[in-house]
């Protein structure tokens, strides 16, 4: 797993590991979803706006709690 800072007015950086989405938005709190497939993290990837795709595709459809960052 790798954290990759990412151009968004919404977050700061994300990173992925085992279905597992970890987002630190712009105020510098991290949230995990579970169970995000690889293809939609690709999808958000290549999105136009992370924080548009966060907004439509991830916070309605997934889990999220509050987390530390992530180990690499």
């Amino acid at each position: 797993m790798q954290i990759i800072k990412v151009d968004s007015s919404a977050a700061l950086k994300i990173a992925y590991d085992n279905g597992v989405l970890f987002v630190q938005y712009i105020d510098g709190d991290w949230y995990k979803y579970w169970r995000v497939s690889k293809t939609v993290f690709e999808k958000m990837l290549k999105a136009e706006s992370i924080g548009t795709f966060l907004n439509k595709e991830i916070k309605p459809n997934y889990h999220c709690e509050p987390c530390s960052a992530p180990k690499i």
